[in-house]
């Protein structure tokens, strides 16, 4: 791995989501994703083992190993594996949702695999801030349900699909947001990152945020975001920094003659007083991502962005002619809008 991480970070992941490992083959050294419910009661442990790029090689669950263990010494199932075996469905909660109740205020991030939630919390970091996102999965892509879900109720919930051939995994998760936001008292939002960034060859493949986050050093995610040095992908998944404008730096005057070899320092930048941005019709707020010509970052109205009471969501421009809807001008300064000049 290109950059490690820290051997109190391991530890620390591990206890928080009771990842284990299997020690017998032929599945030595897979890793074992216990799926404990809000009421900490285990539902399901997926197994899966990784090659040396990180890909999975091998997935089960400790339901189906230990049957075929039974069948293979032609012994009878015990009564737990019997009565297990009935349901028809076996992981029925989140990963991670026994996490719910310890970090009860948190922001959560949604991934479709338990280890890219894994990933999400050794990078952004652990959740005892509660202004960190507090990173669950819910298996696979057909797995973001109402059943699963309906425990979010009151949170602030930021969705990152899987890439996908034709952006399917972004589509149906951008839809089932918008069904959950009036079945389930919370706020969904699906993030773009991965959908505009990944080229045709990735989404073929299916990357997911995981396989992105592994090409940079871990250590830059944890440190504020202060200017444009940060990682493009730290920006745009910071639930802190989403409009973004850079204050002008001021060369300080040498007190010295300059020797020849010294490079000239850059002119400082006019400082942005305005910026513009959009109303529809029902009130949402359209802003132009000024990272990315192709998104817009919204807010449900307003007052929700000048107060910061909810998550962004990001949409492809392509969505909205701007043109035709009503302008507003933003105050970069404080980043709000002066909603008295729309009277």
């Amino acid at each position: 791995m290109a950059f490690p991480f820290e051997t109190e970070d391991i530890q620390k992941a591990i206890e928080l989501y009771y990842l284990g490992t299997i020690i017998n083959e032929p599945l030595a050294g897979a890793i074992t994703f216990p799926f404990i419910d809000r009421n900490n009661k285990i539902r399901a442990i997926q197994v899966k083992a990784f090659d040396q790029n990180n890909k999975t090689s091998n997935t089960n669950w400790i339901h189906s190993i230990t049957q075929k263990k039974y069948q293979y010494k032609k012994s009878n199932y015990p009564t737990w594996l019997s009565n297990y075996l009935k349901n028809e469905k076996k992981a029925t909660c989140l990963f991670g949702e026994h996490l719910l109740k310890k970090y009860p205020n948190n922001p959560v991030a949604l991934v479709e695999a338990p280890k890219t939630a894994i990933y999400g919390t050794l990078y952004y970091g652990f959740p005892d801030d509660e202004n960190k996102l507090l990173w669950l999965a819910c298996f696979n892509l057909t797995s973001l349900n109402y059943e699963r879900c309906k425990v979010l109720a009151g949170r602030k919930v930021v969705l990152f699909p899987d890439t996908s051939k034709n952006g399917n995994a972004y589509n149906k998760w951008s839809k089932k947001a918008q069904e959950f936001k009036t079945a389930i008292n919370a706020i969904f939002i699906v993030n773009a990152l991965l959908e505009e960034k990944a080229s045709k060859a990735e989404k073929e493949k299916g990357s997911d945020l995981a396989d992105y986050l592994i090409k940079y050093n871990w250590q830059d995610f944890r440190k504020p975001i202060i200017n444009n040095d940060a990682p493009k992908i730290q920006k745009a998944i910071s639930i802190d920094e989403v409009f973004e404008t850079e204050k002008p730096k001021h060369p300080k005057h040498p007190k010295h003659p300059k020797h020849p070899t010294d490079r000239e320092l850059p002119k400082p930048k006019e400082a942005i007083k305005e910026s513009a941005a959009y109303i529809t019709k029902d009130g949402q707020l359209l802003i132009p991502t000024p990272t990315n010509e192709t998104t817009l970052t919204t807010y449900p109205n307003i007052e929700a962005y000048n107060n910061r009471a909810v998550l962004p969501d990001f949409v492809k421009r392509s969505v909205y002619q701007l043109e035709q809807l009503q302008k507003v001008v933003i105050d970069c300064s404080t980043l709000t809008i002066d909603v008295a000049l729309l009277k």
